[in-house]
C-alpha cells in the first residue's frame, strides 16, 4: 500500500463528489486534471484507491498493490 496524507482541513463534503471530475478545481490557478489523471492511471492498471478524511484532520490518499 502507498499512502499520501496531509494535515490540512480535509475534504469538504460539497466538493467530494467532484474531485475526480476533469477540469474541476478548488484552486485559483488549478487546471483540475491532477486527480483525474491519477485515477485514470490507477483504474487502467486495476489498482484500487481511496481518498478520505483522516481522523483528527487532513486527508489521505491510499493505493493498494495486489
Amino acid at each position: 500500500m502507498l499512502s499520501v496524507a496531509d494535515t490540512g482541513h480535509g475534504i469538504d463534503s460539497e466538493v467530494r463528489d467532484e474531485l475526480f471530475t476533469p477540469f474541476f478545481t478548488t484552486k485559483r490557478e488549478g487546471c483540475g486534471l491532477g486527480l483525474t489523471i491519477v485515477s485514470e492511471i490507477l483504474t487502467n492498471h486495476h489498482l484500487p484507491f481511496t481518498l478520505q478524511n483522516r481522523e483528527g484532520g487532513g486527508a489521505e490518499f491510499r493505493v493498494t498493490f495486489t
